[in-house]
C-alpha cells in the first residue's frame, strides 16, 4: 500500500449463497435512436406503429432481421440487432441523418429484448357450436371420467 498506511486483510467467509447467473435478465445490443416526433396524445396509436413498420423495413436494408419497439411518449425508437457490429454499423447510419424533417440522435446500448406477451391458445381441430349430450349436475363423477 501507500507509505504509512497499514493495510487490513481479512479471512474470506462463505456466504451460503452464490450468486444466481441465470436469475440477470439477458441484454443484446441495440441502437436507440430519438428526437423523431414531439408526443401528441390527440394521434392515435396506430400511426406510431406504422412508423415503427417504417423504421423496421428501413433498418432492414441495412442489417438482418431487426427488432424495433417504438416508444410513443419519449419521440424515440429502440432497435435490437443480431450483434454488436450490426447495431455499430447501424448507429452510423441512423446518427444525424433526418427522420420527418428532424434529425435522429442514435445511441449504442444494451437492453433486454421485449418479448410478445403468451396469448393464450385457441383450441383446434373439429370446432362445432352443439351442446355436449352429457352436462354434469353438481353431483357425483364427471361425466366421461
Amino acid at each position: 500500500g501507500k507509505r504509512g498506511w497499514r493495510i487490513r486483510c481479512e479471512a474470506a467467509a462463505w456466504q451460503k449463497t452464490g450468486y444466481d447467473v441465470k436469475a440477470k435478465a439477458k441484454t443484446y445490443p441495440c441502437v436507440e435512436i430519438s428526437n423523431l416526433w414531439e408526443y401528441d396524445p390527440s394521434v392515435p396509436l396506430m400511426w406510431f406503429a406504422q412508423i415503427q413498420d417504417v423504421i423496421r423495413q428501413h433498418c432492414a436494408e441495412h442489417v438482418t432481421q431487426p427488432f424495433v419497439k417504438v416508444e410513443p411518449s419519449d419521440g424515440m425508437a429502440t432497435i435490437w440487432t443480431k450483434g454488436a457490429q450490426d447495431a455499430m454499423k447501424l448507429g452510423q447510419i441512423m446518427h444525424k441523418s433526418f427522420f420527418m424533417g428532424r434529425k435522429v440522435v442514435a445511441s449504442l446500448c444494451r437492453k433486454e429484448r421485449p418479448f410478445s406477451e403468451d396469448l393464450p391458445k385457441a383450441p383446434t381441430g373439429q370446432l362445432t357450436m352443439q351442446l355436449p349430450t352429457q352436462v354434469w349436475d353438481g353431483t357425483g363423477f364427471f361425466p366421461g371420467a
